[in-house]
């Protein structure tokens, strides 16, 4: 999210960002990240571990320039809200 806001010279300061984002940032990064690695070490097979944390590395990839681009904690609330 730092490298991200300062490239792209975003007028929004990465203080404000991180107090906005980064507590939903973690708690994903928990849910996402602790399953993952039981699935992993438990069920998956030596052979395609690689590719198996391959595909998991660039789904969160993709998650994290997501959060790094739009207000995470607003998109959160509005997906819980419309529930």
């Amino acid at each position: 999210m730092f490298w991200t806001n300062k490239l792209e010279k975003r007028p929004e300061p990465i203080s404000e960002k991180l107090n906005r984002d980064y507590k939903p940032t973690i708690y994903l990064n928990f849910v996402y990240w602790i399953p993952a690695s039981v699935i992993l070490y438990c069920f998956v097979p030596l052979q395609v571990r690689a590719l198996f944390t391959s595909v998991l590395t660039f789904s969160w990839d993709t998650f994290m320039s997501y959060a790094a681009h739009n207000n995470l904690n607003q998109r959160i609330s509005n997906m819980i809200g419309s529930k």
